[in-house]
C-alpha cells in the first residue's frame, strides 16, 4: 500500500534527517509499482522541505529555489536553499532486488 509506505518514509525522515532510504524490491516487481514508490519518496522529501522552508523563511521551497535560480549571485538565497537541503538531504538508494 503506497499510502503506508509514504507515511513510514515521512516518519523516518522526521526522526532522522540524515537517514538514507534504501529501496529494495522483488525481481518480480512491476516497473510501474517501482516508479510509484520512487515518486512517493520524492514527494515526501518535497513536502518536508516545503514545510520547513515555510516555517523558517515564510516561502514555499519551490519558490525559494526558483528565486535562487533567477539570482545565483544572491548569497542569502543560496544559504537558505542549502539550509533546507541540508536539513532534509534527498538520499535514496536502490538495494539489490530480492529473488
Amino acid at each position: 500500500d503506497l499510502h503506508r509506505v509514504d507515511r513510514r518514509q515521512r516518519q523516518m525522515c522526521i526522526r532522522d534527517s540524515k537517514a538514507i532510504i534504501s529501496v529494495q524490491s522483488d525481481r518480480g516487481t512491476e516497473y510501474g509499482t517501482y516508479l510509484k514508490v520512487q515518486n512517493e519518496l520524492i514527494r515526501a522529501y518535497s513536502d518536508l522541505r516545503n514545510r520547513l522552508s515555510k516555517e523558517r523563511y515564510g516561502i514555499p521551497f519551490p519558490e525559494l529555489e526558483d528565486s535562487y535560480k533567477d539570482d545565483r549571485a544572491n548569497l542569502e538565497l543560496k544559504k537558505k536553499v542549502e539550509d533546507i537541503k541540508t536539513a532534509y538531504p534527498q538520499i535514496i538508494s536502490d538495494a539489490e532486488p530480492t529473488s
